[in-house]
């Protein structure tokens, strides 16, 4: 084993590469589509997922066999990226919808939208009644826009700031 490896530069590289796709999420805007507002993962989140899944089964299937485990832990990267593709949020008239190929539908109605709130990170949360609940990544797309709709549809007057400590007075 290679203690002197000289790919110190591939952490930072991985940081500066997610702050961008954090980047391009903000700046990107959620596609209009007759009276529905779909909120999908940024491009490049979708591109280097589809990339890689595509290139990993390329791997597996063109004789990367040469190690026993090697095939099986390309095969398991491959199923963690399929888990990792980002969910596709809906805003309609009705309410928000939550769509993830490996998961039940999550729907909420506008009408038990009680509570949006913001991490420390950027990814928000939405809360309703029934205590039923959903992310929103800070690699979907325009989470600005998707603040100001689930407040002004879900009438909902504040967002909760998730790492601002605790009071005692509201």
């Amino acid at each position: 084993m290679n203690t002197s490896s000289n790919m110190w530069w591939a952490g930072p590289l991985v940081l500066v590469l997610l702050r961008i796709l954090s980047v391009e999420g903000r700046l990107a805007h959620a596609e209009v589509k007759k009276n529905l507002l779909v909120f999908r993962g940024a491009r490049g989140m979708r591109l280097i997922l589809g990339g890689e899944i595509i290139g990993l089964l390329y791997l597996i299937a063109n004789g990367y066999r040469s190690e026993p485990g090697s095939a099986a832990a390309l095969a398991g990267f491959v199923v963690l990226s399929c888990f990792a593709w980002p969910a596709t949020i809906t805003l309609s008239d009705a309410g928000i919808e939550k769509r993830r190929w490996w998961r039940k539908t999550i729907k909420i109605a506008w009408s038990d939208v009680c509570g949006i709130q913001r991490s420390a990170s950027g990814d928000l949360g939405v809360f309703s009644k029934n205590g039923e609940g959903m992310d929103f990544s800070r690699y979907q797309v325009d989470p600005f826009r998707f603040q100001e709709e689930v407040m002004r549809r879900g009438k909902l007057d504040k967002v909760i700031d998730a790492s601002a400590p605790p009071s005692l007075f509201g």
